[in-house]
C-alpha cells in the first residue's frame, strides 16, 4: 500500500537538523517495541528544507506515509513571515502528494545557553534589530499550533513536552545537553513516547 516499505511498514520521513540526528530515529521502532513502521531521516542544516521535501516526494521506492518537518532553536530570530510561508508551501507540497505531513514544534532554548549563543543574540537583537531568541521561537510555535488547528494537521508539540512548565516555556535545565539548544538522553526517551504517540493513527491496528 502507499507509504509502506516491501515489508508491509508504514514509511515515515522525519526532516530535520541535529537533534533529529541525535535522536537515532531510524533505531525508534527498537526502542518503542514497536515494528509497524519504520523512520527515515532527511538531515537539513537549514531552516530552508524544501530540497529535503522534494526529496523525500520523488524517491525511487516511493513515497512515505507521512513526512515530520521540523526546525531548530538557532535558526530564530529570523524572518518570521517568510519562514511562515515555507511552512505552508511545504504542507501543501506534501498533501497534493497524498502524504500526511507532520508540524513539530521547535524545542524551546535554555534559560542558560553559554556565551556562543548569547553573543550570536546579541548581534542579531543589537545589531540586526530582531527579536530576542526564546520569544520568536515561542510566537513560531504558537503559529505551529494555529496552522495545525486550521489545516486539521497532526501536531508533534516538542516544546510542551520539554518546557520547564505552564508558566516557564525554556527547556527544563535537566533535559539540556550542555549548550542551551541541544537535549539529552532522558530528553529523548520523553520525545521517543511522544513520537510514537503521534504516529499512532497512521499504523494499522496491532
Amino acid at each position: 500500500m502507499a507509504g509502506s516499505t516491501g515489508s508491509g511498514k508504514v514509511h515515515i520521513v522525519y526532516i530535520e537538523a541535529s537533534t533529529g540526528q541525535r535522536w537515532q530515529l531510524e533505531d525508534l521502532p527498537r526502542r518503542l517495541g514497536d515494528e509497524r513502521f519504520q523512520v527515515q531521516f532527511l538531515p537539513e542544516y537549514a531552516f530552508d528544507k524544501s530540497a529535503q521535501v522534494a526529496a523525500a516526494l520523488a524517491a525511487p521506492a516511493g513515497l512515505p506515509a507521512a513526512i515530520v518537518l521540523q526546525e531548530c532553536s538557532v535558526y530564530f530570530p529570523g524572518p518570521l513571515p517568510e519562514y511562515e510561508r515555507l511552512f505552508r508551501r511545504w504542507v501543501q507540497e506534501i498533501r497534493a502528494a497524498g502524504v500526511t505531513p507532520i508540524v513539530a514544534t521547535v524545542i524551546p532554548p535554555a534559560r542558560h545557553r553559554g556565551w556562543r549563543q548569547e553573543f550570536a543574540e546579541f548581534v542579531k537583537v543589537k545589531l540586526l534589530g530582531r527579536e530576542k531568541q526564546f520569544d520568536q521561537v515561542l510566537a513560531f510555535n504558537d503559529w505551529l499550533r494555529q496552522l495545525a488547528q486550521e489545516e486539521k494537521l497532526l501536531l508533534l508539540d516538542l516544546e510542551v513536552a520539554l518546557r520547564t512548565s505552564s508558566s516557564d516555556a525554556h527547556l527544563r535545565p535537566e533535559w539540556d545537553a550542555g549548550d542551551g539548544i541541544h537535549v539529552n538522553a532522558a530528553a529523548y526517551a520523553v520525545l521517543d513516547r511522544l513520537l510514537g504517540q503521534t504516529l499512532s493513527p497512521l499504523l494499522p491496528a496491532p
